[in-house]
C-alpha cells in the first residue's frame, strides 16, 4: 500500500513538472509571437494604460485588428518579457523564433480586464479591440486594471 501510495505522489509530481514546462514553453512562444507582430502597426492605433495586480503600469500600443486576446497575453508574458530583457536568451535557446506552442496545452488565465469608468469587464478574448473599446468610449486611449479572478470557496 505505501509502495502504490509513494508511485501515486511521484506520479502527480511528474505530472505537475510536465505541466510547468508546458506552461513555461506556452509563455515563451506567445512573447516571441508578440514580440514578431509588435512591428505591425498600422495607423489605427490605441493606447493602452496598464495597471497591473502588483500596482505597477505597462503601456503598450494596440492596433485596431488586434484581438482583446492580444493584450491577455501581453499582460501573462510580462515575466517572460523582463527575462528576456536582462539576460537576452530563453530557456529553450538564443533565440524566440524556434519556439512554439506546445501541443494539447491550454493555457487558463486568472484575470480579467476592468475599465474603471465606465466600469466594464472585457473577458471575451475573441473580441476585436478596437470594437470592444469603441462601443465603451475607450478607443484610441484606455486605461484598464488587470483584476486578478477569485474561485469562490465552498463557504460562499
Amino acid at each position: 500500500r505505501e509502495r502504490e501510495e509513494k508511485e501515486r505522489e511521484e506520479s502527480r509530481v511528474l505530472e505537475l513538472q510536465k505541466a510547468e514546462k508546458m506552461r513555461e514553453q506556452w509563455l515563451w512562444a506567445v512573447f516571441a509571437r508578440l514580440q514578431r507582430e509588435q512591428g505591425d502597426k498600422s495607423t489605427d492605433t490605441c493606447k493602452l494604460n496598464l495597471r497591473l495586480e502588483d500596482g505597477s503600469r505597462e503601456v503598450r500600443v494596440f492596433t485596431a485588428d488586434d484581438l482583446l486576446q492580444n493584450v491577455f497575453d501581453f499582460v501573462e508574458t510580462r515575466a517572460v518579457a523582463a527575462e528576456w530583457a536582462s539576460k537576452g536568451m530563453t530557456p529553450f535557446g538564443p533565440s524566440l523564433d524556434s519556439i512554439e506552442e506546445p501541443v494539447g496545452y491550454k493555457h487558463e488565465y486568472d484575470f480579467v480586464l476592468v475599465s474603471q469608468f465606465p466600469r466594464c469587464v472585457f473577458d471575451n478574448r475573441q473580441m476585436n479591440l478596437k470594437e470592444a473599446l469603441a462601443g465603451k468610449g475607450l478607443w484610441p486611449s484606455a486605461s484598464l486594471i488587470v483584476e486578478p479572478l477569485f474561485e469562490a470557496s465552498e463557504s460562499d
